[in-house]
């Protein structure tokens, strides 16, 4: 109650007094404003010369500040209410839900829920940054500012880097360098959107197996921002997800704190945040040279390239927060449900995520003997067949052999660095280590007894995640780097609990007290070094260079050009206004282009088999008209006769189409259960291109 009290008075300069937990929550949304203000600016810099939508980029960065102010909104207003439950988790989890209904309104009325959205983001962040400059002397601003912002530049080009997400998605694809994975996802979030139904629409609708959750939500968010799907990939995505990453991370992590310290300050002015903030920057980026660093602490961000992937860890990071505010001994129906909702989400979200979590979940209840209490046999039994059903709903008919060892022997990123899996697994083992000396004061013996008596049953919990993490990849035979996503997930978790274990760590440095501040001060600066490096030598290179070298593919021109030069550059390549021309049916009321199919003639080569440099992948640019305009193609695949497609991106959905039989558009219309659309016919006029 002092805390709520205090966080009402009045400094001298008319600010508001905050006390320790708020100003924590100011500090996390400083750092993502940093995050989204930084990749925006990026994004706009990639455009220069090129068409910049400024309404699109003033919509998501509204959009963006609206979900990372909600920890200090939720802090500074919600938690006053103290006959609900105002755990931001929670807050935001409803939002979320709320943003995915209201695409559901009609058009005007959505489009009206998600103005709000942004101006009340705007007013959310001016209020908050204000909020942190009265309290907050300059040295402090002066040294958050400078960390932030090399961390910050650190994302944008250890993000972009990968060549996944691009400012410039679409002026790339007219000269053929896309991303196919990014074709499919836009390509089913799009027949999301516009039929309601998760498919590739290459030809017709048929159904996806695939974990989309995240598309259906994507595609909502779209129809909330009035913006193409295209655009939310490429700037929704990195700009307010990655951000919400970090902000949802530290406030999870904080929650973890105040199980070792009631008040715990991430200033950088005490040796506790001192501790805080250098065991974040060494878990996200790393001690070590590029190669080696994800393979041991530092994670990186090439997993988050995967959009379902950060989603669903963003749905567990919140998800262990609300776990982590109740008792399992007395945990009340609606809880046990709304956990069991969330383990559906997380499973359509992302199949490793949502199987990690199950048996988590059973072995809690187990740990606390609530495994065979009456009520959650119940819930079991109608959870089992409705897991079941969700598990065949996200995954193909295709049967994975058993292959043991299979990913050690075929898919790992080095020939060594998956034998030695406690490197791998450090967050954890830290965490652990840290944990066991903190509960047996300073000793690592540990008796059966205190195991037995459930003292240690997180610890247990992340070391079964970490075994149960490898089991899919020693056993089946998983493709390429799938088996990475398992063992990913429990590194992330254990990077939370390391950074929430910071008071621990904090403590034991304490007590040496002539090396404490030169010890953290070192390791502080060694990350913030490799982040100017990286930034100045690396990343940021590497990224600037993937969204401007394409420029001498289409016009021979810097990106200082003249942007009428490069405009009239674009408009004599074929495929760059055919693209045009998609973009403008994506613009289409839904109602209309719901009602409409398209075809490309197998004829046109230019589109069918000269878009891509790639040969063997004649397939990829059949995603181009459904991805950039949100229309189902008829018969939209090449004619490659006498040779199966892929199993890889929705392509095993069209396995069995027969293109002998096809014999006329308004038959095949009929057959794939589209006969009330109509046609529009599509050509690229780049056939002899």
């Amino acid at each position: 109650m002092d805390k709520i009290q205090n966080a009402t008075k009045k400094n001298i300069f008319g600010g508001v007094l905050v006390d320790t937990d708020l100003k924590n929550q100011l500090i996390i949304s400083i750092l993502s404003y940093f995050l989204i203000l930084s990749i925006t600016i990026f994004n706009i810099i990639s455009r220069i010369g090129f068409e910049i939508n400024l309404i699109l980029f003033v919509k998501i960065v509204g959009f963006s500040l609206f979900f990372s102010s909600l920890g200090s909104i939720n802090r500074l207003f919600l938690s006053r209410f103290k006959h609900i439950n105002t755990n931001t988790a929670l807050v935001i989890l409803l939002l979320f839900f709320l943003v995915f209904l209201s695409a559901y309104l009609p058009s005007i009325l959505s489009n009206i829920v998600g103005l709000a959205i942004v101006i009340i983001g705007y007013l959310f962040s001016i209020y908050i940054v204000i909020l942190f400059a009265y309290n907050t002397t300059l040295k402090e601003i002066f040294f958050f500012s400078l960390v932030f912002m090399l961390f910050s530049i650190w994302v944008v080009g250890d993000f972009y880097k990968n060549d996944y997400a691009s400012p410039v998605f679409i002026e790339k694809l007219a000269v053929g360098l896309a991303n196919k994975d990014q074709l499919f996802l836009i390509s089913t979030a799009q027949m999301i959107k516009t039929y309601g139904i998760p498919s590739t629409g290459l030809d017709g609708l048929p159904f996806l197996h695939y974990h989309f959750g995240s598309l259906y939500f994507f595609a909502n968010i779209s129809i909330l921002l009035s913006c193409s799907a295209s655009e939310l990939y490429n700037y929704l995505y990195p700009i307010c997800f990655l951000s919400l990453f970090f902000n949802i991370l530290l406030q999870v992590a904080l929650q973890i704190s105040k199980y070792y310290s009631k008040e715990f300050s991430i200033s950088f002015s005490n040796i506790q945040g001192q501790t805080f903030w250098t065991i974040f920057f060494i878990t996200n980026i790393g001690l070590f040279p590029t190669e080696m660093k994800r393979f041991v602490v530092g994670g990186g961000l090439h997993f988050f390239a995967s959009e379902s992937y950060l989603f669903s860890i963003i749905l567990l990071l919140l998800t262990i927060s609300f776990i982590l505010n109740f008792s399992l001994e007395n945990i009340s129906v609606w809880e046990k449900v709304f956990i069991f909702t969330l383990t559906i989400i997380l499973l359509i979200s992302k199949i490793s995520t949502g199987f990690l979590f199950i048996p988590i979940i059973i072995y809690l209840l187990f740990r606390n003997k609530q495994l065979f209490n009456l009520s959650n046999i119940i819930i079991f039994l109608i959870a089992i067949p409705i897991l079941y059903f969700a598990y065949n709903l996200v995954t193909d008919s295709v049967k994975r052999p058993i292959e043991l060892f299979h990913f050690i022997k075929n898919y790992t990123d080095t020939n060594v660095w998956y034998y030695f899996l406690p490197i791998y697994f450090a967050p954890i083992f830290a965490f652990v280590f840290v944990s066991i000396l903190h509960k047996e004061k300073q000793s690592i013996t540990l008796s059966w007894s205190s195991i037995k008596s459930g003292n240690f049953i997180l610890e247990e919990v992340l070391l079964l995640l970490a075994f149960i993490s490898l089991i899919p990849g020693l056993i089946l035979s998983i493709g390429a780097g799938d088996a990475s996503y398992f063992s990913q997930v429990p590194r992330e978790i254990g990077i939370l609990f390391l950074i929430g274990s910071s008071p621990v760590i904090a403590s034991f440095i304490e007590r040496y007290q002539a090396i404490s501040h030169k010890v953290i001060f070192t390791f502080l600066c060694i990350p913030v070094c490799l982040m100017f490096l990286h930034v100045t030598f690396a990343n940021a290179k590497i990224a600037f260079g993937k969204v401007t070298y394409f420029r001498y593919e289409i016009i021979n021109s810097p990106i200082s050009q003249s942007y009428p030069k490069i405009h009239s550059q674009l408009k004599t390549n074929y495929r760059y206004m055919f693209l045009r021309k998609l973009d403008n049916l994506d613009k289409l009321p839904l109602n209309i282009k719901n009602n409409l199919v398209a075809v490309v003639p197998s004829t046109d080569s230019g589109y069918y088999f000269k878009w891509f440099s790639n040969q063997d992948e004649k397939w990829q640019s059949s995603f181009i008209v459904p991805a950039i305009s949100g229309i189902c193609l008829i018969d939209g695949l090449p004619r490659v006769p006498k040779k199966k497609y892929p199993y890889s991106h929705g392509l095993s959905s069209y396995q069995n189409r027969n293109i002998e039989n096809i014999k006329g558009l308004n038959n095949r219309k009929q057959t794939l259960g589209l006969s009330s659309k109509k046609i529009i016919f599509l050509e690229t006029s780049i056939s002899s291109y």
